[in-house]
């Protein structure tokens, strides 16, 4: 008759139930997270909105500054102390620039995640995604004329 030995029992439950532990705690993870390539994709993705973020700002600095839309991102990139991403980051492809009409322009991006899935932070709504191909409407509203200094009355000091 062979005895176990309740130690040996124990320790190999213990041993068990820590892997099973570990095991859950990596699944749980993971669904949480997403897959180190889904997060990747994420993070791609995030980059290209940085991307065209930037893109978006130097085209209205650059209206405001020549009273229209450059005609193409190259005009841009020709900009001295500028260092512009113009392309994918992953793919290295040219992102899409369109002038639509005097004031409006669309910036386009191919995307790998949705934004609806992936639970990008709030204040980046207008520049929500699905998968693939999209592109974003613009508007740049041009800036009123600033009202001219009047001068003072000579001796006064009142303006």
């Amino acid at each position: 008759m062979s005895t176990a030995n309740p130690r040996n029992a124990l320790g190999w439950s213990l041993g068990v139930a820590a892997v099973v532990v570990a095991v859950a705690t990596i699944a749980a993870a993971i669904s949480v997270m997403g897959t180190p390539g889904e997060q990747r994709a994420v993070r791609f993705d995030d980059r290209r909105v940085d991307d065209l973020q930037a893109l978006e700002f130097d085209i209205r600095a650059f209206a405001e500054k020549n009273g229209r839309l450059p005609g193409d991102l190259s005009t841009l990139a020709r900009l001295p102390g500028r260092r512009l991403s113009l392309r994918d980051p992953e793919r290295r492809t040219p992102y899409e620039y369109r002038v639509t009409a005097d004031n409006t322009y669309q910036l386009c991006a191919v995307f790998r995640t949705d934004t609806a899935v992936s639970g990008n932070a709030e204040w980046r709504k207008q520049w929500a995604h699905g998968v693939g191909r999209t592109c974003f409407d613009r508007l740049w509203k041009r800036r009123k004329a600033a009202m001219p200094a009047i001068a003072s009355e000579p001796g006064t000091g009142h303006s």
